[in-house]
């Protein structure tokens, strides 16, 4: 995946999290910054097993925030982007 594909990434998600952030009211998704709620890196990841996948890395959310993760990988996923892994990190 070259770097315009990755920038097309981040940006996507960043248009799910707003979708997110419109469909669910605050509280419901977990522990959640939403004030200032982006994504902050898109990756692609090649592992020592010869498993390869996408990744993004979305901070101001707790990692813990699974319901929250999960409504953006389907969002995502919903936009043709599937299989992303969603990192949070405050």
């Amino acid at each position: 995946m070259d770097l315009a594909q990755l920038r097309k990434l981040r940006e996507a998600t960043n248009d799910a999290i707003e979708v997110v952030k419109e469909r669910y009211p605050n509280g419901c998704l977990g522990p959640v910054n939403w004030a200032d709620l982006h994504c902050t890196e898109a990756s692609s990841v090649a592992t020592d097993e010869a498993n390869q996948y996408l990744q993004v890395t979305i901070e101001e959310a707790s990692p813990d925030a699974e319901i929250f993760k999960t409504a953006v990988g389907k969002e995502l996923s919903d936009r043709g982007w599937t299989g992303v892994v969603v990192l949070t990190e405050w």
